[in-house]
């Protein structure tokens, strides 16, 4: 029948003087009728035959089928959040305002086994839609109605993946998915299985696009493990800057990885602590001379051919940012107590400062940043100061009266007021003030 309307088609485009009205011997009911026709009269015959095939295509339509019916929902398997909850959250979704939000107040919802009201979920579906950081806390706190939804929305949208949970999802979403779905599909088989996750990624690595690896090796912060070790380590060898970066974040959070040996191995002859005579001591720091092949892969960067100051001092953070804080007791042979109240003033003192504040951030050493806050804080970088806070608020610990009066004085002259008192227990504030 195709072949009969395209030969009509081509007649009634060139003109039957131009184009004789040929029909297909199909051997077929529709063939026989067209072979009736008289072809002397071309004109007529063409209008003759495009009628009886245009009749004979909407005769000849078959009834469209009915989509298979859904699969029911099952029961929701969490119980619900009470009604106080699902007032705020009524009030987030109404003012955009308070979105933001939005992904730390799912976080809490989660960690108490909780589901959010049926009532919520198509807004914060779509909301989550378009958004990774908030899909990701929606997932744990959707219930089995929630999941059910999320998976008709993918379906109905062409999103595949998009909103798929852990139940239902696999490996398909990591070879043809979007770049955030791939992403998300990776985080949570992360967080499930870190050897499968490892093991999927270690198999497209060479096909990656070179700005995916990094973020893809980033989400190796969770649940990370020596076993990932060796891979970590090859990524140091990767031509791209980021890539390098995140695996020198990754390796030195790992304390018995061949990368924190290498540089407790550097520092060993850079720094040495020394007690002298009348119960003094001194920490002699030398400053790395040189940047080469071996200390570059692991992070160090070298401005240019000449060698700065800047240079070395930098050098020297990265070196003592690589070892955990743990470990400088045992490497120094003294207690942290001994060793950080002999670190000189000046360029290789701040940089190792520097460095130690970026190594208790990184490992979570709450009773190590408690203890050493009076020493770290005239050294620490400014974009540490919040996250040291956040450390110590987290961990629920509050400085001694000493170190909460040296807090405050440093924090006024950086006009952080606010956020180290709410670190003092409120009773001491006013006299703390008149200690500045």
């Amino acid at each position: 029948m195709t072949t009969q309307w395209e030969n009509l088609l081509k007649a009634a485009l060139l003109g039957t003087e131009r184009q004789p009205v040929t029909f297909a011997d199909e051997r077929d009911a529709l063939s026989s009728l067209l072979a009736q026709l008289n072809a002397d009269e071309r004109e007529t015959a063409l209008l003759q035959a495009a009628g009886a095939v245009a009749l004979f295509q909407r005769a000849g339509r078959l009834p469209f089928s009915a989509p298979p019916l859904t699969t029911a929902c099952e029961l929701n398997d969490l119980p619900v959040i009470n009604n106080r909850a699902a007032l705020r959250l009524r009030m987030m979704l109404k003012d955009a305002r308070y979105q933001p939000l939005l992904p730390e107040w799912l976080n809490a919802v989660a960690q108490r086994g909780l589901r959010l009201p049926a009532a919520a979920l198509p807004k914060l579906l779509q909301l989550g839609a378009d958004k990774n950081e908030l899909r990701e806390a929606l997932l744990p706190t959707l219930g089995a109605r929630g999941r059910w939804l999320a998976a008709q929305l993918s379906a109905k949208q062409g999103a595949a993946g998009q909103w798929v949970t852990g139940d239902t999802e696999d490996e398909t979403i990591w070879h043809e998915g979007t770049r955030e779905q791939r992403l998300g599909f990776l985080k949570r088989l992360r967080q499930r299985d870190a050897t499968k996750a490892r093991e999927l990624l270690q198999s497209t690595w060479a096909q990656e696009a070179p700005p995916e690896r990094a973020d893809f090796i980033g989400l190796f912060i969770t649940n990370l493990n020596s076993a990932d070790e060796v891979f970590l380590e090859s990524a140091l060898d990767d031509k791209r800057k980021e890539v390098r970066t995140q695996a020198v974040e990754l390796l030195a959070r790992l304390p018995e990885s061949a990368y924190v040996q290498r540089m407790i191995e550097r520092t060993r002859s850079l720094i040495q602590f020394k007690r002298k005579l009348k119960g003094q001591s001194q920490l002699d720091i030398k400053m790395p001379a040189a940047c080469d092949r071996e200390m570059q892969r692991d992070g160090f960067e070298k401005s240019g051919n000449q060698i700065s100051a800047d240079d070395r001092q930098a050098w020297l953070r990265t070196l003592s940012a690589g070892i955990p804080p743990a470990a400088w007791s045992e490497l120094l042979g003294e207690s942290n107590h001994e060793w950080l109240s002999a670190v000189p003033k000046g360029r290789a003192g701040n940089a190792l400062l520097e460095g130690l504040c970026e190594a208790a951030i990184r490992h979570a050493e709450d009773g190590w940043i408690t203890a050493l806050l009076p020493v770290l804080l005239p050294s620490a970088a400014d974009a540490d100061l919040p996250e040291l806070f956040a450390r110590l608020s987290k961990s629920g610990k509050k400085p001694s009266p000493s170190i909460g009066s040296h807090t405050l004085r440093f924090s006024i002259r950086r006009n952080r007021y606010a956020l180290s008192c709410s670190l003092l227990p409120p009773s001491g504030v006013k006299a703390l003030v008149k200690t500045c």
